[in-house]
């Protein structure tokens, strides 16, 4: 059964982002609250004993000298709440750290399926109307994207359930399979399929966008139609031709996202009668512009690692 955690300031403690936050809904959306208080909920979706909750409680989750927390719902003194929280298979990273630190404390293993999903509560305090309220959450709590919501007056407000243990497991009905594509068509079908996506046997969905041009169609055909890689295929049970997991994963890779094609692309720039190719703008603006700062600085260079990852290392 899962259990809730909620942890909150303890009266008399400021609530700095709370505060913070009051001042942008005033500022950026022209909505004015009296006050806005934080609670933090972790949802732990697995069985423990009322001692190990106990022990999760008060030995990763709280500060007990700023900080107050239950597994009763603590909010209070509000005119509306909204909780925020993450769509079913959305990465929660709070979520996930969380339940290394109880593994940790209790010395247990979660199995698959049961994991910690976090949230956080708004507690709105003034004179303010349901659909202002909606919009503080559309425009300034929620990333709808990525993220639900959920509001209640204080008169909806339940103490004793307080806004319900919502647990966001993806839940799929469909049957997952894996099948071969036949790149050896016409250039105009190629097109298509980097276009629009692929066609399962027999299927009248496509599989989605690959986002793929003609050019790069052809490279991963002729790829796979390489006598040494077809022979290496077949040691390893795969077919001829790939299959559509092999092609997203490719498409993945060489997405604008994780390939900066443009980014890293040649660009033809006019402006005014000049004219001039740039290779890259990130090598020729970026990268060189770093280099020649780091060699000016000779040995007072204080970069430790940079362009080697997704982040740089400095001494600081």
């Amino acid at each position: 059964m899962a259990v809730r955690i909620e942890v909150g300031f303890k009266e008399g403690v400021r609530d700095v982002a709370g505060e913070a936050l009051k001042r942008r809904i005033l500022e950026d959306l022209g909505i004015e609250v009296d006050s806005v208080r934080i609670v933090n909920g972790y949802t732990i979706d697995k069985e423990l004993s009322p001692a190990q909750v106990e022990a999760v409680r008060g030995e990763i989750f709280t500060d007990p000298i700023i900080q107050e927390s239950s597994t009763a719902p603590l909010a209070a003194a509000f005119d509306w709440i909204v909780e925020v929280g993450y769509w079913p298979g959305v990465t929660d990273n709070t979520g996930r750290t969380s339940l290394e630190a109880i593994e940790d404390l209790l010395k247990i293993k979660f199995e698959a399926g049961e994991e910690v999903y976090a949230s956080r509560q708004y507690l709105l305090k003034g004179k303010v109307k349901r659909e202002e309220v909606e919009a503080i959450a559309r425009g300034m709590l929620a990333n709808e994207i990525i993220e639900r919501w959920e509001m209640k007056s204080y008169s909806q407000w339940d103490k004793e359930t307080g806004m319900g243990t919502y647990i966001p497991k993806v839940k799929l009905n469909h049957q997952p399979k894996v099948e071969e594509v036949d790149l050896n068509v016409s250039d105009e079908e190629l097109a298509r399929m980097g276009r629009e996506g692929v066609l399962g046997k027999g299927e009248k969905e496509r599989r989605g966008p690959l986002a793929l041009n003609l050019e790069e169609m052809k490279t991963i055909r002729d790829y796979f139609n390489r006598p040494e890689v077809i022979e290496e295929r077949e040691k390893t049970g795969l077919g001829k031709n790939p299959t559509d997991v092999e092609l997203e994963s490719i498409a993945q890779t060489q997405s604008e996202h994780c390939k900066h094609k443009i980014f890293n692309g040649l660009l033809e720039y006019r402006e005014e009668g000049q004219e001039e190719v740039i290779d890259s703008l990130f090598k020729t603006y970026i990268k060189r512009a770093t280099d020649e700062i780091r060699k000016n600085l000779g040995k007072e260079d204080w970069c430790v690692s940079v362009f080697g990852d997704n982040s740089g290392v400095v001494k600081l």
